[in-house]
């Protein structure tokens, strides 16, 4: 089935849609497009999330998010966006992953799973919150294994470990531990990363020192069996732990390959190639890139906050063009 559009937004996040919202303000129809749904991302977030942002900073295209706390959850965001798409009447097609980016300026077809579109331009706004960095160790498949973490009520009485020391795994071992998991903290460098939260930081420390928290650091996982783990420490050598659950929290990357797939040039870390002015692949003219497409392996570099301003440079630039 072919679909149309001026422009087809590839990323239904945050930044996704007000870049959408920009270029339809612009008098441009756009469609967007997800390998999965309405900000899959945030979907995917821990159940009991609050953001690092305030509201006001994760607000996009004007639209007030009202918010009790200073720090809105998952799910106050997940209803934030859902209002701003219906009120702008943003056009989607939802659960459809991209495979082919094919053609130029005003003749682009881009192949998904059922659809083949047609549009002038693509904007990608693709983030990496899918792309899970692996150890590459043996067991890091089995179904005990996971990446990702949403929920400690699963893992009450379970012998749960969790590698990783920056946020998303000091986050997932205290609430874990609060939900009555026995939680050890396996971590590869001496000391949990520095920029964990200031207000995430003394109270996982202070786990650790009473004990709540079993924590291994200058350690690495080698091996997952299914009801253990074999970590290794420098000093030490290996030992095994009980594991009932693991949580591999190494963070996540851009899919660089099919970056280069579609013909996009990246530099020496990864990050696509594009004119700051226009947001543009330097080497795939019409494609442009917004968001977290753009940071390449510093995945720390680019946000919400400041990934939503892309969205007025692009419709200027487009606006201008066609002015």
């Amino acid at each position: 089935m072919g679909l149309s559009s001026d422009i087809i937004v590839i990323g239904a996040g945050p930044v996704g849609l007000a870049t959408a919202i920009s270029l339809q303000r612009r008098g441009f129809s756009v469609m967007i497009i997800d390998r999965g749904g309405l900000c899959q991302s945030l979907q995917d977030y821990p159940r009991h999330m609050s953001f690092f942002s305030t509201a006001a900073n994760i607000e996009i295209a004007g639209h007030p998010f009202p918010c009790v706390n200073p720090r809105p959850t998952r799910d106050e965001a997940l209803e934030y966006y859902r209002g701003v798409a219906s009120k702008e009447e943003l056009n989607f097609l939802f659960y459809q992953e991209v495979h082919t980016i094919r053609g130029s300026v005003g003749e682009f077809v881009i192949g998904a799973t059922d659809h083949e579109l047609r549009c002038d331009r693509v904007v990608l706004a693709t983030g990496f919150f899918h792309h899970p960095v692996p150890l590459k160790i043996v067991g890091e498949d089995l179904p005990h294994v996971s990446h990702y973490f949403d929920d400690g009520h699963r893992y009450f009485d379970q012998d749960l470990v969790i590698v990783g020391g920056a946020n998303s795994a000091v986050i997932a071992a205290l609430e874990c531990f609060r939900r009555g998991a026995r939680v050890t903290l396996i971590h590869r460098e001496k000391d949990l990363y520095s920029g964990v939260k200031y207000w995430l930081e003394p109270d996982v420390r202070n786990r650790i020192a009473e004990g709540s928290i079993s924590a291994h650091f200058n350690t690495t996982l080698a091996e997952i069996e299914k009801d253990h783990v074999v970590i290794e420490n420098k000093g030490s050598g290996q030992k095994k732990l009980k594991a009932d659950f693991v949580l591999l929290m190494t963070g996540y990357r851009a899919n660089h390959s099919w970056l280069q797939s579609m013909g996009i040039e990246l530099d020496h870390k990864n990050a696509p190639l594009v004119e700051a002015s226009s947001l543009e692949s330097t080497s795939l003219k019409g494609v442009h890139l917004v968001g977290c497409a753009l940071c390449g392996e510093d995945t720390g570099s680019i946000f919400i906050e400041n990934g939503r301003e892309h969205a007025q440079i692009l419709a200027d630039h487009l606006s201008n063009l066609s002015a």
